[in-house]
């Protein structure tokens, strides 16, 4: 863990307040109480950190991915209320994202007969335009 000034708060105490005073159940909270919060909160994120950190290690990876920190909350049963946040719509993909092209060049998907077309056209000075009258065999 890092180490941080004594008696410094471990995050800022008014954004920890506003935190607690959005949830309308809760009445009123002391100084002390927040400072407690927020402590408790930074021991939180330091566990779940180092847990999802331990799954990417195991795999001999430094980078953690969502699939990592997913891991975690499956193995770890102090994190297991975590689950519900991570079960949405969209799966958690096994292998990382394809890379996106770097800007200003586009990336073209065509099928093997258009490029067929591209080629038999040798040089453009235009684009090819399929004329969508003409009938495929």
């Amino acid at each position: 863990m890092t180490t941080r000034e004594a008696g410094k708060p471990p995050f800022p105490l008014a954004r920890v307040q506003r935190i607690i005073k959005a949830d309308t159940e809760l009445g009123i909270v002391s100084k002390e109480s927040v400072v407690l919060i927020a402590l408790a909160a930074e021991q939180f994120l330091h566990r779940f950190s180092k847990a999802s950190a331990q799954v990417a290690q195991d795999d001999n990876r430094v980078l953690v991915r969502e699939a990592d920190v997913l891991t975690a909350v499956k193995r770890s049963e102090e994190l297991q209320f975590l689950i519900d946040l991570f079960l949405h719509d969209a799966p958690v993909p096994e292998e990382p994202a394809k890379k996106k092209a770097k800007p200003g060049y586009v990336e073209i998907d065509e099928s093997p007969k258009e490029m067929e077309e591209v080629e038999d056209a040798g040089e453009l000075s235009e684009p090819v335009v399929r004329d969508s009258s003409e009938s495929e065999d």
